[in-house]
């Protein structure tokens, strides 16, 4: 064996290693954030994230890559925002805090201050065209958002709410650019392994958030795709293992343990369209079968939903059902549901822009608000999705799907754009690309975490149309 062979073996044989070792603390992380959730001792809380922050500043000082790997993949697998709903002075790995800002976006600025001195500032932001995307809409709508804030169009707090929402975009491109496809891809494959079995340990323990009254069990930024990619991942793990993880998946759905929201309906549909498009032989008779058994399928949908004991997952499913069984949109969206909500930010987005045309071409920017025209919007605010002081101005400034956001934020050019990304990843035919549509259409703006998850995606499928092209040419 030559000495470069010898070489080569060895390195091989490091990253296993390392490998096997991240694996672990990825393991730990994952399913002790779920122990010390709601555990009742603050101390105890505040010790844990300390130690994860060490833990990825050491790691990051020693070895860039592998830092950025566990600081994405803790903040993937952290419990988030939906299951501290509604609490306050919450220490965890997620809600840690110094001088009242969000110590997780601080430590992020100070690795990216790092990455960017030792790169003195050169290559620094991946170029493919997701990230592309995402540069411009940031930008754009950050510049027209700060023109349209001081015409005073466009209220500054929420102006400054968008642009917290959305600069971890600019901070995550410059720390996943150090990551190549195997990093990435073994983020999402950890990830999505730990969070099948993160959500059994909260059913096991009973570790359950409220959401309008009823109880559902914790769940991380990657729980939102388990559903859907214990559906589509076989290609990545051994087909027992996808086996236990669906059987899982649909054990916690089944007791009504798993919070299936308004959009885990919206991306079942969405799935069912997109395995029929895989096959070219029976893609044209698999639609048109749905679309004839389509009647039927609502009204057994319907059915479950009345046999159901937990009321928000029955009253989910109904308002899904609702939009074909009585197909009227202003009644629908006079409706006091998600669904409503939905059907209702449309009209009255649609209204605003025929009202005013000439906001079309830009949008409003970052801070984009909309007046209440039919009185739709007025009845969620300060319960549910809208904050008080936007019924009082009569500006409604939280969307809740991303393709209005970013029609409102950047209007029908960067909307157009948008379209094209979705139809680009919906087409490959792949299940990363899938997810990746997913987390697009449905989640990235939500928060700083489902963004990042959106990010990882995209790179992912970048990085596989890299390789593609780079065979092709040799």
């Amino acid at each position: 064996m030559t000495q470069t062979n010898s070489l080569c073996l060895l390195k091989s044989s490091k990253s296993n290693e390392d490998s096997d070792v991240s694996s672990l603390i990825l393991w730990l992380f994952g399913l002790i954030e779920v122990i010390m959730y709601d555990c009742g001792v603050p101390a105890l809380q505040f010790v844990f994230a300390v130690i994860c922050y060490l833990w990825i500043l050491i790691n990051f000082l020693i070895n860039t890559r592998s830092g950025i790997i566990y600081f994405f993949s803790f903040n993937i697998l952290a419990l988030g925002i939906f299951n501290f709903w509604g609490k306050t002075d919450i220490i965890s790995y997620w809600g840690l805090r110094l001088g009242g800002l969000s110590f997780n976006i601080l430590f992020t600025v100070f690795l990216v201050g790092i990455v960017v001195m030792k790169k003195k500032g050169k290559h620094l932001l991946p170029s493919d065209k997701y990230s592309v995307f995402l540069y411009a809409f940031y930008f754009i709508s950050l510049v027209t958002g700060i023109s349209f804030s001081l015409l005073g169009n466009v209220f500054r707090d929420n102006l400054f709410s968008d642009i917290l929402t959305f600069t971890p975009i600019i901070f995550y491109a410059i720390l996943i650019k150090d990551l190549c496809r195997k990093d990435l891809l073994f983020i999402v494959k950890k990830v999505f392994s730990i969070t099948i079995f993160a959500l059994i340990l909260a059913f096991l323990l009973n570790k359950k958030f409220e959401y309008s009254q009823e109880l559902f069990i914790v769940g991380n930024t990657m729980s939102f795709l388990s559903p859907i990619g214990a559906l589509i991942l076989w290609k990545y793990y051994p087909k027992k293992d996808m086996f236990f993880y669906l059987v899982s998946i649909l054990f916690l759905i089944g007791m009504e343990a798993y919070f299936a929201c308004g959009k885990t309906i919206i991306m079942i549909a969405i799935i069912i369209i997109w395995l029929l498009s895989l096959n070219k032989k029976v893609k044209y008779l698999g639609l048109f079968t749905l679309f004839i058994l389509f009647p039927l399928i609502i009204n057994y949908l319907d059915y479950i939903a009345a046999q159901l004991d937990n009321k928000i997952l029955a009253f989910k499913i109904t308002q899904v059902t609702q939009v074909f069984m009585n197909p009227q949109l202003f009644s629908l969206a006079a409706e006091y549901s998600s669904m409503g909500n939905l059907i209702a930010e449309g009209m009255t987005l649609l209204q605003y822009y025929i009202e005013n045309p000439c906001m079309l071409l830009t949008g409003q920017g970052m801070g984009a608000g909309i007046p209440d025209y039919f009185g739709f919007l007025e009845p969620f605010a300060g319960r549910a999705g809208y904050a008080e002081i936007d019924a009082a101005r009569d500006n409604y400034f939280n969307l809740h799907i991303a393709p209005y956001k970013v029609l409102a934020n950047g209007g029908l050019v960067l909307f157009v754009w948008y379209c094209k990304l979705l139809w680009d990843l919906f087409s490959r035919k792949t299940s990363i690309a899938f997810l990746a549509f997913l987390m697009l259409f449905l989640m990235f703006y939500v928060s700083k975490e489902f963004l990042l998850l959106t990010y990882c995606l995209l790179q992912l499928v970048a990085k596989n149309v890299d390789i593609k092209q780079t065979q092709k040419r040799k």
